[in-house]
């Protein structure tokens, strides 16, 4: 299930449905009914069994249904949904255990290193890179999800600290 385009939304839904239930557990007819575009039954139940997997959400689950009988987020599903940061949520963009972030990474020679160099640095290495252009595109796409994360984090104090100390990691 990707992440950006059919967890998150999902993810989402919940709280939103859960919000208009007072933040009591919810039915997931009452989650589905807060997508955008609703998913058959078979999907929905797929979909929430992965996020209920994945410490999301919680909740019983009967007979053979993967998704819990009634809803709720967890903490860690909370934090994801109000933005709030994670141990887990840099895990998600790492790309350090792949062929492309390894060869990349370890070419990157920059001076005077700001975040936005060190990307751009990273992007053109993994550009010039002799790879197939699936694995390019996935990189690219990696970095893009890094660099928002990064980027993003500055908007709060502690995320403006780690922003700040970029510099003095990479350096």
């Amino acid at each position: 299930m990707d992440w950006d385009s059919e967890a998150l939304p999902l993810l989402r839904a919940v709280a939103q449905a859960l919000e208009a239930n007072d933040g009591e557990a919810v039915s997931d007819n009452r989650v589905n009914a807060q997508l955008e575009q609703p998913l058959e039954e078979a999907g929905l139940d797929r979909r929430l069994g992965e996020l209920h997997k994945s410490d999301l959400i919680e909740g019983p689950t009967i007979n053979e249904r993967a998704a819990p009988v009634w809803i709720s987020l967890t903490g860690r599903g909370r934090q994801l949904v109000s933005g709030w940061p994670t141990e887990e949520r840099g895990g998600g963009v790492s790309i350090s255990g792949s062929t492309i972030g390894n060869l990349a990474l370890r070419d990157i020679t920059v001076n005077n290193l700001s975040v936005a160099n060190f990307f751009e640095a990273w992007e053109q290495q993994v550009e010039e890179l002799d790879a197939p252009p699936e694995e390019k595109r996935e990189a690219r796409e990696k970095l893009r999800m890094a660099k928002e994360f990064v980027t993003g984090a500055a908007g709060s104090a502690g995320g403006r600290l780690i922003y700040d100390a970029f510099p003095l990691l990479f350096g």
